[in-house]
């Protein structure tokens, strides 16, 4: 760090300044020659410009012509160039509003966040949606801060922070309906029941999604937002038990999805549960469709995860191992790793590395037990018990019948989906 650039942290650190904790502690985990860490530390300065500008519309002082410069300098030295002209934007909108509040900085804040959402830097995009929320005052602004609240929220779950994210959601909610807005008044409730379910509220969270369903049902504009909550409601009949019901709901939602990253995620969801119906080769071509094609690197990744567990089930060593090797390498958000280390306890224990799965299934339950994933954490506890008592892992659940009459449809239509894609 130059001496410029930290110079600036100090000054900017006054008692009104918000912290942008996250942006310190990845700038923590990194060393200086890290390629992202000019950008963070660029995107960090920005954003405490920010709080500055905002302090002098309460009649604070502003900045002083070398904090300005400093900040300048930190954003010129950033590579990438899409980063830069955002950072550039921000500050060219605060630097031309000092003692005034301006949509023209929010605006440009909001854009930020967007991109760091895009980027799936969650934490970081988090803190630039909270801070658009927090200064996002006037009329013009406040349109926006719905479905900001909405994309704060989601941001916060996938980092892991469940309490946040409800807050963020039931905010959201709130602000959507009184300006009228269904569509995003539905979206936080969506939110909200996966923050419910990944808590265990099963419930509560099936309610809130069978209103949501009820509510956009037959309403064209409504589209998007029943194919998310059928898809939704099919995780929770999934965690439920109620598998076939959970095929039939996805499938659903796959149908109704008009984008094709929601048709991947829903994808995965479709294969999970054809595997606990033992339709294992069904699964695991669809799985090996969406790590082809999958258009997002956390979507690619849950195809591996399930690829690992699917080959470990088969006693496929040698493949289970490459995937456990990859995803050993990747950034995973919380639940991902939580679902990877679990998964791989499973298949080291099945093939009788027990000293290695011991030590995956504790980091699964460590990561669970810190961001409240409750399913996660009484699976992994579940296994380490079942160890100690030297209990054998139950049979794999491969059905070597016709599927159920239930399910045939989408067994079909999938199988058909992973030829076309696989084809390629």
């Amino acid at each position: 760090m130059s001496p410029d650039e930290g110079n600036l942290i100090a000054l900017m650190d006054a008692p009104s300044s918000i912290a942008h904790l996250p942006f310190l502690e990845a700038l923590a985990g990194m060393t200086e020659s890290s390629p992202q860490w000019q950008r963070t530390l660029a995107g960090f300065l920005t954003l405490r410009f920010v709080e500055k500008w905002a302090d002098t519309t309460d009649g604070a002082p502003a900045p002083l012509l070398k904090e300005i410069n400093a900040v300048h300098r930190a954003v010129d030295a950033v590579d990438d160039a899409r980063v830069r002209d955002l950072l550039d934007d921000i500050i060219a909108a605060t630097t031309r509003s000092w003692g005034r509040r301006s949509s023209a900085v929010t605006a440009a804040v909001l854009s930020y966040a967007q991109y760091l959402r895009e980027l799936e830097a969650w934490a970081l995009a988090a803190d630039a949606f909270d801070t658009f929320v927090r200064h996002a005052l006037t009329s013009e602004e406040r349109q926006f801060v719905p479905l900001a609240y909405v994309r704060l929220g989601a941001c916060q779950r996938v980092a892991g922070d469940s309490d946040a994210a409800l807050a963020a959601y039931e905010a959201g909610g709130d602000c959507a309906e009184r300006a009228g807005d269904i569509q995003t008044a539905l979206m936080a409730r969506l939110g909200a029941a996966h923050v419910l379910k990944d808590r265990g509220n099963y419930p509560a969270a099936e309610q809130m999604l069978d209103d949501v369903i009820a509510k956009a049902t037959g309403v064209e504009e409504l589209t998007d937002v029943l194919a998310r909550a059928k898809h939704d409601r099919g995780v929770v009949a999934t965690d439920r038990g109620d598998t076939e019901l959970a095929v039939t709901l996805y499938y659903e939602a796959l149908n109704a999805y008009k984008d094709e990253r929601g048709r991947q995620r829903v994808l995965v969801d479709i294969a999970y549960n054809l595997t606990a119906l033992g339709l294992v080769d069904a699964a695991r071509d669809a799985f090996r469709a969406l790590y082809a094609s999958a258009t997002e690197s956390y979507g690619r990744a849950i195809a591996a995860i399930n690829l690992m567990y699917l080959a470990q089930l088969a006693g496929r060593e040698l493949e289970f191992e490459h995937f456990r090797r990859e995803l050993a390498l990747a950034a995973l958000p919380p639940r991902g790793a939580a679902h990877y280390f679990l998964y791989a306890g499973e298949g080291l224990r099945r093939f009788g590395r027990n000293e290695a799965a011991r030590v995956s299934y504790g980091r699964a339950l460590e990561i669970a037990s810190r961001h409240r994933f409750n399913v996660i954490l009484l699976q992994a506890d579940a296994a380490l018990d079942a160890m100690k008592r030297h209990e054998a892992l139950p049979p794999t659940p491969i059905r070597l019948d016709q599927e159920p009459a239930s399910v045939a449809h989408v067994v079909k239509a999938v199988r058909e989906l992973c030829e076309q894609v696989t084809a390629h």
